[in-house]
């Protein structure tokens, strides 16, 4: 929070506080190490025991990885190992782990403030689906007008109106299952449906100079489809209220804001809208391009030149207010001349190899030597986290593409393999002899992590909740053979109920395929199926764990 605070003032000043922030975790870190060696040393120095088979006095050492520090004249032979109880030791390796993090967030902002191109005060380039560049002549609007469409924040519309005639209200009885717009007149104060049912009333106005009109959105609640919203408005029609819209509107509404101006119209700003193209109705969306990354296409912002268009209350009749000039927008092959970074691909190219150099190998250096100095057991996460920082720094750096699929082989391959060479040196530690600096409590810390985004990544890149892969028979098994089932195993195994809840976990996610297909694939209500499935299971899994 501290450090989003001062991003917000600067980076300059979330540089800063990161680093103070970082500073403060390593001195608690190393004050509660000594806190905690200094009371255990205490302890165990009274509870020392002297091996009566020993034969010359040494210093025996017990350092964190084992929990304590005690030095004391012990017989040479079997030396006695202290082991420290406060479980406190956990955070002074959370807390170790933090700083070494803590170093690569600080770092990071350096690079991708100085290395970013984009100016985030900048303009944007505006084009909708057919390379037609919208505009918007603010000068020709009335002055409330404009200060609606420079806007950025999302008016605070009431959920109901009321004029001396009637009160409108959006409203939901124990017998509808969605919002319905409810009219109360002033003779008989009786709340009552609108003729015909209108649902998911919102954007309550009340327009022209007398301000007994309302106007709103919603939609046709006798004819409903997912998405078609329209502007409704009041008129008078032999003394009784009724609601107008046009029919033929092309304005889309979903996420459309609307303004009753002093001019007696309604004005709504959106996004996109619908158009005439060789006989279908197709929505014209308004992309906006940042001209600092050509290539990159976001999702229209507030900033964005808007569809404006104004509506006549008594009449529905829409008038479009943006106008369009063809123009081939920019890209990489031709960017804009202004544009300092010509293109995406420069500043990418920039921001990751600043952030190689910058943030991910100052990381990875630090946790190895911290690691390898006081066997800290959380230090070959952190190790991790920079090494993957790396390579993923140069693929960025090297591939314009920056394909999704990097990662997920990445993280599934490489959290696999170090779940393997945490197996080979647990197994070859016997003699409770370091490997590569690796004893048993580094060992459990890095096979719970590493189990942990092994899980994660391989469902993803076996993709069995999409569409295609959770029809995939073979991708279920295949997931079952090298991910749930292992990790039951080397849980048991290892003692670390953490991975054996991953698997269990993954052999859930079977059971509700399992229900799935079979209420595809026969009559048994959904409730019945996944009773019966998640009960069984439940049984398996618990006879496993006994």
């Amino acid at each position: 929070a501290l450090s989003a605070y001062g991003l917000g003032l600067g980076w300059l000043y979330g540089l800063l506080i990161c680093a103070l922030y970082t500073a403060f975790l390593f001195g608690a870190a190393i004050f509660s190490e000594k806190m905690l060696v200094k009371e255990d040393s205490n302890d165990n120095t009274a509870n020392a025991v002297a091996l009566p088979d020993a034969t010359d006095a040494e210093t025996a050492q017990v350092t964190l990885e084992t929990g304590v520090t005690v030095e004391e004249n012990q017989p040479q032979g079997n030396t006695t190992t202290m082991i420290g109880t406060s479980g406190l030791y956990i955070i002074v390796y959370l807390l170790y782990a933090l700083g070494v993090i803590g170093i690569g967030v600080t770092t990071f902002i350096i690079p991708f403030n100085v290395f970013n191109c984009n100016d985030f005060s900048t303009d944007y380039y505006y084009y909708d689906d057919d390379n037609l560049r919208p505009e918007l002549d603010l000068e020709s609007l009335p002055q409330d007008v404009q200060d609606f469409v420079q806007s950025d924040d999302y008016p605070d519309y009431p959920t109901f109106v009321q004029n001396s005639d009637d009160m409108l209200f959006s409203g939901q009885t124990g017998n509808d299952n969605m919002p319905y717009l409810y009219k109360i007149n002033s003779t008989s104060f009786e709340p009552e449906k609108t003729d015909p049912p209108l649902i998911y009333p919102t954007n309550f106005l009340l327009v022209n100079s007398n301000m007994t009109s309302f106007c709103f959105i919603a939609q046709d609640g006798e004819s409903y489809t997912y998405g078609d919203s329209k502007l409704f408005c009041s008129s008078n029609s032999q003394d009784k209220t009724i609601f107008i819209t046009n029919e033929d509107s092309k304005i889309v509404y979903e996420g459309a804001q609307s303004y009753a101006g002093q001019d007696g119209l309604v004005w709504v700003k959106t996004y996109s809208y619908e158009h005439e193209d060789n006989n279908d109705d197709q929505k014209r969306a308004l992309l906006s391009i940042d001209k600092d990354s050509p290539d990159r296409h976001l999702t229209s912002v507030m900033r964005a030149a808007p569809y404006l268009f104004s509506i006549e209350p008594t009449t529905m009749k829409e008038t479009l207010h943006t106008t369009f000039t063809e123009e081939a927008p920019p890209s990489n092959n031709n960017p804009d001349p202004n544009n300092g970074c010509n293109g995406a691909s420069s500043q990418n190219f920039s921001f990751a190899l600043g952030n190689l150099f910058i943030s991910a190998i100052p990381v990875t250096i630090a946790s190895i030597i911290l690691f390898r100095k006081k066997s800290i057991p959380s230090l070959p996460i952190t190790t991790y986290i920079g090494l993957s920082d790396i390579v993923i720094s140069i693929y960025i750096a090297s591939s314009p593409a920056n394909e999704f699929v990097f990662y997920k082989w990445w993280f599934s391959m490489t959290s696999a393999l170090w779940i393997v060479a945490m197996l080979v040196f647990y197994f070859k530690d016997a003699e409770n002899e370091k490997r590569f600096g690796f004893d048993k409590p580094s060992i459990i810390w890095s096979v719970n992590f590493a189990s942990l985004i092994y899980f994660i990544f391989i469902i993803i890149l076996t993709d069995i909740f999409s569409f295609n892969g959770s029809n995939n028979v073979g991708n279920w098994i295949l997931i079952n053979v090298v991910a749930f089932l292992p990790l039951i195993f080397i849980g048991t195994l290892l003692d670390q109920s953490i991975v054996v809840l991953l698997g269990a976990i993954g052999l859930y996610m079977d059971a509700f395929k399992i229900a799935n297909d079979l209420i595809d694939a026969s009559s048994i209500g959904g409730s019945l199926a996944y009773f019966l499935v998640f009960a069984i299971s439940s049984v398996f899994i618990g006879y496993l764990g006994w």
